[in-house]
Formats: C-alpha cells, sequence, structure tokens
C-alpha cells in the first residue's frame, strides 16, 4: 500500500522535526516540509498531498491565507496545528477552509486520530467521485490529481508551472486574472514580475492554442488580464454572419 503524503507546514525547525519524527514513525506517513506559507503553496502545487497540517503564525503568508488558497485549488483536508486556542481563531481558520483545529501541546494520539479521521473522510469522498478533479470540455481535458493535459484528444506535456496556470484558469472559467494575482496564487510570492506571468502564459499558448498569436482558450481581457474561455462560450462570444442579400437585393449596410 502506498504511503499517504503530509505536507507539515510549520517555521520553528524544533517542532517540525519532531512532529515529521512522530507522524512518520507512529502514523507511517510520508512527510514533506515548508517552513513557511510562500514555499507552503509552491510545495503544495508540486506535491499534491494527501493531507496539510498548517500552523499558523507563518512568515511571508499566514495559515490563513495558505489555507484559503489550498481550499480554492484542491478539497485536500487541511488540519490546523496552533499555539492559539482562542475561539476566534478557530472560527477563522474553519471560514478559511480549515477541516479540523488542534491546540499545540495536546496529546499526540489525538493529533493522529484527527489526522486519521480526515484521510478517511477524503478517501470516502475520493470512492464516491472518482472524477471530482478531472476537468472535460470541448478541447481540453485536465486531470487536477495525476497533473495531465490532453489537448483535443492529444497529450500535451506541460511544466509544472504552466500546469498550475492552466489548472487556475480553468477551474474559473471566464474570470479575467491579473498578472499580479497570477503570481502570488501560483508562487505565493510578491516579487515575481509581470514580465515572468506573460511569458509562462505565452508558453503556454504555444502548446495548447491551434493558433497561439489568436488565442481562443486562454484569452487576454484588456485591462483585466487572462482567462479560461471553454470552446462553447468562444462560440458564444462570435458575432454572428451577417446575412447574405438576396438576389437583386443591395449589400447590408446596417440599420438605417
Amino acid at each position: 500500500m502506498t504511503c499517504e503524503t503530509i505536507l507539515l507546514v510549520e517555521d520553528a525547525p524544533d517542532v517540525r522535526a519532531s512532529l515529521r519524527a512522530a507522524l512518520e514513525e507512529l502514523g507511517s506517513y510520508q512527510v514533506h516540509e515548508a517552513e513557511n506559507g510562500a514555499q507552503a503553496l509552491v510545495a503544495f502545487f508540486e506535491l499534491r498531498p494527501d493531507l496539510v497540517l498548517l500552523d499558523i503564525g507563518l512568515p511571508k503568508m499566514s495559515g490563513f491565507d495558505v489555507c484559503e488558497r489550498v481550499r480554492e485549488m484542491s478539497d485536500v483536508p487541511v488540519v490546523v496545528l496552533s499555539a492559539r486556542g482562542e475561539v476566534e481563531a478557530k472560527v477563522e481558520a474553519l471560514r478559511k477552509g480549515a477541516d479540523d483545529y488542534v491546540v499545540k501541546g495536546g496529546s499526540m494520539n489525538e493529533l493522529l486520530a484527527r489526522i486519521e479521521a480526515g484521510l478517511r473522510r477524503a478517501r470516502a469522498t475520493a470512492s464516491r467521485s472518482s472524477n471530482r478533479e478531472v476537468h472535460a470540455d470541448g478541447a481540453l481535458r485536465l486531470d487536477l490529481g495525476r497533473a495531465t493535459a490532453t489537448v483535443r484528444g492529444e497529450p500535451v506535456e506541460l511544466t509544472p508551472t504552466e500546469f498550475k496556470l492552466l489548472s487556475l484558469l480553468v477551474q474559473h472559467p471566464g474570470r479575467p486574472f491579473g498578472t499580479e494575482e497570477l503570481a502570488h496564487r501560483i508562487w505565493g510570492a510578491e516579487d515575481r514580475s509581470e514580465d515572468q506571468v506573460k511569458w509562462h502564459v505565452g508558453h503556454l499558448r504555444r502548446k495548447i492554442e491551434r493558433d497561439w498569436g489568436r488565442p481562443e482558450m486562454v484569452v487576454t481581457r484588456r485591462g483585466f488580464g487572462y482567462a479560461y474561455m471553454p470552446p462553447e462560450a468562444t462560440v458564444a462570444h462570435r458575432p454572428a454572419p451577417a446575412p447574405f442579400p438576396a438576389p437583386g437585393q443591395p449589400p447590408f449596410s446596417g440599420p438605417a
């Protein structure tokens, strides 16, 4: 049986080390680490873990924000492990999308039991809906779980960044994303330039568009950003052809 993977997000090295040891020895999980919020999002995209164990007080991006971003992309279980025990923190975490909240300093057996419960619920949900992470339309099939893409029936090799970009746009069809927001969601950092985003969009278009110079799938909404347009939406937005004049009639010149 394949070991289930946990992304452990904790900024304190000693706490991170002790948690990892316990999870690997007592829970037999494969553990990957991230020490800040930005690193956590990058690791989540690359690893697609089975569960996220998340601290709140993180540098660069709070655990609340990380939880919200993860929930926008996936239904993976998120268990918050924090020193903050006040009700307000628990409510905020749950509203951001956390599945459970555990206060640090408690029983390791309780934490393991809550992790097992979260994974068990996720497995049950996945078995009821095995296609929940597959997007398919008339041109594109995107398997978010396996990180594979098929365009017009042909497999397309995408880089991790290209896949992240396309999967984000596909999950919000028609909604434009500005370059700054795309950089923040994909890399979890503020220092990525607009040119880097445009460079990746250009390479993605070369791989999925019939004519990358006149894109129909990943389109530019001037003044707003980039958006994914499903084939049916693209067709719906095309202007209807002008009626052909009947014999003996002058060419159509518009309303009088």
